[in-house]
């Protein structure tokens, strides 16, 4: 055992150095760092308090990873025992591997602050067309309808959060990952 290792398996994190380190996520999701002065630990005890944190960030990019790289060979899912197969089917696939995906990037984006989404114009105007669209299914002569629209079309404010959701997440997770040529090319 080197002198090193001694020293990281007999340190206690520090709570002031663990709460005042600023990686952007929130205390739950942080590894705490262990010091002794200047020196910080790098293996011992802080390698084994990391492994749910690295669990957690590995399985959420491999979840948002494989429903990315799902989405584009909706086209070519059918559930016949539907009542609209060629539509209703390709919709709640959508919204639930969208569901999915958004779970995962939140708890990526909360462990990982490249992940937030970063500001721009077409987010914006984007999201702005989101709230209007919320705004006018309310006053709506059928808000029902509005929000959920129907079996046959699949085209309510519902589905449209679902497409606002995918917009971020792909928009974000792709990004980081430097990932969309490869996307791309999985459509053609």
């Amino acid at each position: 055992i080197t002198r090193v290792t001694r020293m990281c398996l007999k340190l206690v994190p520090h709570s002031a150095i663990w709460w005042l380190k600023d990686t952007g996520s929130p205390p739950f999701l942080r590894a705490p760092v262990y010091s002794r002065g200047s020196r910080s630990c790098v293996f011992g005890l802080s390698e084994w308090y990391s492994l749910p944190y690295m669990a957690l960030t590995t399985s959420a990019r491999w979840t948002i990873l494989g429903v990315l790289f799902v989405i584009p060979f909706l086209p070519l899912f059918v559930a016949n025992g539907m009542f609209f197969p060629f539509i209703s089917s390709k919709g709640f696939a959508f919204r639930i591997l969208i569901e999915i995906a958004a779970g995962a990037w939140l708890l990526l984006m909360l462990a990982d602050k490249r992940y937030r989404p970063q500001f721009s114009w077409p987010l914006a105007i984007y999201g702005a067309f989101v709230l209007w669209m919320f705004i006018a299914d309310l006053f709506a002569a059928n808000p029902h309808k509005a929000f959920w629209s129907n079996y046959e079309r699949m085209d309510g404010w519902v589905t449209m959060i679902h497409v606002f959701l995918f917009f971020l997440v792909a928009g974000s997770f792709l990004s980081v990952e430097k990932l969309w040529k490869r996307w791309w090319l999985t459509l053609l």
